[in-house]
């Protein structure tokens, strides 16, 4: 049916569209996770190796302790390389560390040291920044691209629903009241058949219903009108003149008609309509072999 497959046409492309919203909010939410966790691999590791190398150089422990210390370290954030200006600074790094770390210490290697950790450090934490701007603005972009989705959804919620209003909504609401309208006596209100082909077959049926109604059915005082202008007719007649229907009942009669139906039964009544075939009495047909005029 026309109707169910619009109605059916119309849930499902709601539901796709609250589907893709829903989709691409996670697909969205999930980018933000590695972004994340790309700046911890990338920089803290590195910012942590800074962190045990300056340990060492600080420590007061035994120089061997110290220099396992810085080495570990040392290597940790030569694994770790993510900037361009990192391999420069660990070159100074491993250059200087054997004479900072002696005893006692060069202090132009020393200070040469503390200068490249804290540039390393400095590099990274930028990198952290730079990376943590990124992933604040594809939140924005996801929850901002969320916002459009969603009244992107809306919008199409909006259409979709406007539509089911003027192909279904409104071509019932269009036969009741017309429905309605007969009901209460307006016999001349009709449907304006649209929607669907099942609802436009309906209201074109409402149609042929309420014009193929007998005008009495919606103005009783008609029926009386008829009624005496049946009896006007008549009376004009000077035999007596009898309508009745093919079962002897008697519908109406002129004056001169009323004294010879009353001295009859019905069974008198059909063998008059017997009777017509050999002509002894004028029957004319009114109404399709239903109602019968007998002229006596």
């Amino acid at each position: 049916m026309q109707v169910e497959r619009e109605l059916r046409t119309g849930v499902a492309v709601l539901l796709v569209f609250q589907l893709v919203t829903s989709l691409s909010a996670i697909a969205l939410l999930t980018r933000m996770t590695p972004a994340i966790s790309e700046i911890l691999a990338e920089n803290e590791y590195t910012i942590e190796a800074c962190e045990e190398m300056l340990a060492a150089i600080a420590a007061t422990a035994p120089k061997d302790d110290r220099r396992r210390l810085f080495d570990a370290a040392l290597a940790r954030a030569a694994k770790n390389v993510t900037e361009q200006s990192e391999p420069r600074l660990l070159e100074i790094l491993e250059a200087q560390s054997a004479k900072a770390l002696a005893e006692p210490p060069d202090q132009d290697a020393r200070s040469a040291v503390i200068g490249a950790i804290q540039e390393l450090a400095r590099t990274n934490r930028e990198s952290m920044n730079r990376a943590g701007e990124s992933a604040r603005a594809l939140g924005a972009t996801g929850a901002w691209t969320s916002v459009f989705l969603g009244l992107l959804a809306f919008a199409f919620s909006f259409v979709i629903a406007r539509r089911l209003d003027r192909r279904i909504v409104d071509p019932m609401a269009e036969i009741d009241d017309v429905v309605s309208a007969a009901r209460h006596g307006d016999v001349y209100r009709r449907c304006v058949p649209s929607g669907p082909k099942e609802l436009q077959s309906i209201a074109t049926a409402i149609n042929a219903l309420l014009d193929d109604q007998q005008w009495t059915e919606h103005d009783p005082n008609l029926a009386k009108k008829d009624r005496s202008a049946l009896l006007h007719f008549l009376d004009k007649e000077q035999s007596p003149s009898i309508v009745v229907t093919k079962n002897g009942t008697v519908i109406a009669t002129n004056k001169s008609g009323l004294a010879w139906v009353e001295d009859r039964s019905i069974e008198d009544v059909r063998s008059i309509l017997e009777s017509a075939s050999r002509g002894e009495v004028r029957v004319v047909t009114i109404q399709d072999d239903a109602l019968f005029l007998v002229q006596i």
